[in-house]
C-alpha cells in the first residue's frame, strides 16, 4: 500500500517503525503461558502483513509468501503496491486510506496480482496500530483467499449472462413461476406480448399483480369484482398445475395478437409459461 498523494497521514502519527511489536504481544503471552501460538493459529487460516508508518511491509506471514509467490526478503521493505493488480480504481484505494489515517478500520474485497502475473482475491481488513502514547505507528493487515468464491460468482454471472441471451432471442414468450406465484425471471417477447413495465418483470413480482395490470390494460376494467375475477382465475390456474396439469388456453389481445399460452408444472411446485404468437396461423 502507498500514499495516494492526496492523502496526508494522521497528524498524530509516529515516526516510524514498530507496528509489529504489539501486533504480536498477545502471540507471546499465550506462548509463554504453553497455549498454543496465535501466530501459528492465523498462519492456518489469514494472509497476515504489518507496515509502518511509512507503509513499508515489516512483517509477512507464511501465507502472504505462498499466495503472493515473493519471498520474504522479496516482500520486506516494499509497499502493498508490489501486488497492486491495476483492478481498483484510484478512488478504490484513497476511500481507504482516508479511512484507514484517521484511526478508523477499512474493510473490502481487493483483488491482487501475483509474481508470476496470476490474480487472487483477498477480503481483507486493515486496521491501524498505535504506541503507548496512541499515535498511528503502521497499519495491520488481515486477508482471506476468497478466489475460489469470486471465480464461482463471475461463473455465475457469465452464465446467467448466456440464459438471458439465449431467452431474449428465443421466438416465443417465456417466463417462470415460483411455487408462490411470484415472478422468477421472462425474456423480452414476454414482455413485449404484454407490454409490462419494468416494475412488473422484476424477480419476486406477484402473478396477481402482471394478470391485474394485463386485465386493465385489455378491459379498462379495475373494479372489485375484476379483481375478485383475477384471484379466482390464478386460484384455479394453480390448483391445475398442482395436480401436474399442463394447461394450453388462447388469449385474443386488443392489439390484434392471438396468443398460444402452454403452461407446464415443475416439480419444485412452479411452472413454466410459453407465450406463442399464432396471429398469423
Amino acid at each position: 500500500m502507498d500514499y495516494p498523494d492526496n492523502v496526508i497521514p494522521h497528524p498524530n502519527a509516529a515516526e516510524p517503525p514498530i507496528a509489529n511489536e504489539r501486533i504480536f504481544a498477545a502471540d507471546r503471552t499465550l506462548s509463554d503461558h504453553g497455549q498454543p501460538s496465535l501466530g501459528q493459529a492465523f498462519d492456518a487460516v489469514a494472509i497476515i502483513s504489518a507496515t509502518d508508518i511509512r507503509v513499508r511491509i515489516t512483517y509477512v506471514n507464511e501465507r502472504f509468501v505462498k499466495i503472493s509467490g515473493y519471498s520474504e526478503a522479496e516482500l520486506l521493505g516494499q509497499t502493498h503496491r508490489i501486488v497492486n493488480s491495476g483492478h481498483h480504481p484510484t478512488s478504490f484505494f484513497k476511500e481507504m486510506w482516508q479511512t484507514i489515517v484517521a484511526g478508523g478500520t477499512w474493510q473490502g474485497e481487493i483483488k491482487n496480482r501475483a509474481k508470476d502475473g496470476s490474480h487472487y482475491w483477498v477480503d481483507t481488513v486493515i486496521v491501524p496500530s498505535t504506541d503507548t502514547r496512541g499515535r498511528i505507528d503502521g497499519y495491520v493487515s488481515v486477508r482471506i483467499d476468497i478466489t475460489k468464491e469470486k471465480l464461482a460468482e463471475e461463473a455465475l454471472r457469465v452464465q446467467q449472462w448466456q440464459m438471458e441471451t439465449a431467452l431474449d432471442h428465443m421466438a416465443r414468450g417465456f417466463s417462470t413461476f415460483g411455487s408462490d406465484a411470484r415472478l422468477i425471471t421472462c425474456n423480452r417477447l414476454y414482455r413485449q406480448i404484454y407490454d409490462l413495465p419494468e416494475s412488473l418483470t422484476l424477480p419476486g413480482t406477484p402473478l396477481a399483480e402482471i394478470v391485474q395490470f394485463h386485465m386493465k390494460r385489455e378491459t379498462g376494467c379495475e373494479s372489485w369484482d375484476s379483481f375478485e375475477q383475477v384471484q379466482t382465475w390464478i386460484d384455479d390456474h394453480l390448483a391445475r398445475l398442482s395436480r401436474g396439469e399442463s394447461i394450453a388456453e388462447i388469449q385474443h389481445l386488443k392489439s390484434g395478437r392471438t396468443v398460444l399460452i402452454t403452461a407446464q408444472p415443475l416439480p419444485n411446485g412452479g411452472w413454466v409459461d410459453v407465450q406463442e404468437d399464432i396471429t398469423e396461423k
